[in-house]
């Protein structure tokens, strides 16, 4: 049986361009959401733009059942899921309280 990092690299998009537009992060309901670190709110408030359960968790590495289950309320509390979801989404790490990544400029507020 393949190891859960394993099965969350088959499931990932890695084009930027699949990614939601970045100025998705500016609207504020989205913004508190992110600065609370309140990733089942994300999800829900991207499924409401009609970004599907699936699309979602190829971006960011997880199951549709986990990205559901994130959305009924369980919590994303270790640093390295919030940082894959951050940079799956194209979330700027800054806006999560998440340290940059090396080799990146940190983003102004949008």
């Amino acid at each position: 049986m393949a190891a859960a990092a394993d099965l969350a690299a088959m499931n990932t998009i890695d084009n930027p361009a699949d990614r939601p537009d970045p100025n998705l992060w500016a609207d504020p309901e989205m913004r508190q959401a992110v600065t609370a670190r309140d990733i089942g709110r994300v999800y829900r408030l991207l499924q409401r733009r009609g970004i599907s359960q699936q699309r979602i968790g190829a971006l960011v590495g997880q199951s549709q059942p986990e990205v559901s289950a994130i959305m009924r309320g369980r919590r994303v509390l270790a640093y390295d899921v919030l940082a894959r979801i951050s940079d799956g989404l194209g979330v700027p790490r800054e806006l999560m309280g998440l340290a940059g990544r090396p080799g990146h400029e940190p983003v102004g507020d949008p």
